[in-house]
């Protein structure tokens, strides 16, 4: 029961960052061109970043998922891309501990 409530609690928490960041915000920077998306990709990175060796891959992948989103005018690719990334850093986390 604990690993479905955790699920939907993830899959929540991610749809509504992207609802924030990607539905709600980077619209309202279109005025900033193609900017819009790397503006957009940064904020989403510093508020994900709480280790700053993180940051550099944070960063690729925000800017990237903002481009697909500012491209498509949908959140549902960044919604994808978010859960493939946080699904790769769970499992990164996990081996890393079964390693160490």
């Amino acid at each position: 029961m604990f690993l479905i409530v955790m699920s939907i609690t993830l899959l929540l928490n991610i749809l509504a960052e992207e609802i924030y960041f990607r539905a709600w915000l980077l619209p309202k920077m279109y005025s900033l061109g193609q900017w819009s998306w790397i503006i957009n990709g940064l904020l989403f990175a510093l508020y994900h970043t709480f280790q700053l060796w993180l940051f550099p891959v944070l960063f690729v992948v925000s800017i990237t998922t903002a481009f697909v989103v500012y491209k498509s005018k949908s959140i549902l690719p960044a919604f994808t891309i978010h859960i493939i990334a946080n699904f790769i850093m769970a499992i990164a986390g996990i081996l890393y501990l079964v390693i160490s």
